[in-house]
């Protein structure tokens, strides 16, 4: 009869390893699916991620060369309005130079009409 309760204590003892094991194992499974999800997830946000740096790389990159032919424009168009500021500064000059020669030559017809009208 004590051998039977040895047994039956043995056997329980058995069943309550048996059902620890069992709920270590499951709770392993589930840490591993939770973990694999998990990396998934992760690996899913850092190719989005990667994907939206990349494009805003391509998207700096168009703006940086839309800044250069915009400071290229800039530069030109300084360039040629110092041009224009110049060739209207020398023809503000000549146009004096033939105005002061008009005006001479008025006068010497108006003194040379005086002259004859004398």
């Amino acid at each position: 009869m004590q051998r039977l309760i040895k047994l039956r204590e043995r056997l329980a003892e058995d069943t309550a390893a048996r059902q620890q094991l069992t709920l270590e194992r499951d709770a392993w499974r589930a840490m591993c699916t939770l973990l694999t999800h998990t990396r998934a997830g992760v690996q899913e946000l850092l190719t989005r991620t990667e994907d939206e740096r990349d494009y805003a790389v391509s998207q700096l990159e168009v703006m940086q060369e839309r800044v250069m032919e915009l400071a290229v424009m800039h530069d030109d168009a300084a360039a040629q309005a110092q041009a224009t500021r110049q060739e209207m500064s020398a023809l503000r000059e000549q146009l004096r130079q033939w105005s002061g020669t008009v005006e001479r030559a008025l006068a010497e017809l108006t003194q040379g009409a005086r002259e004859l009208a004398d």
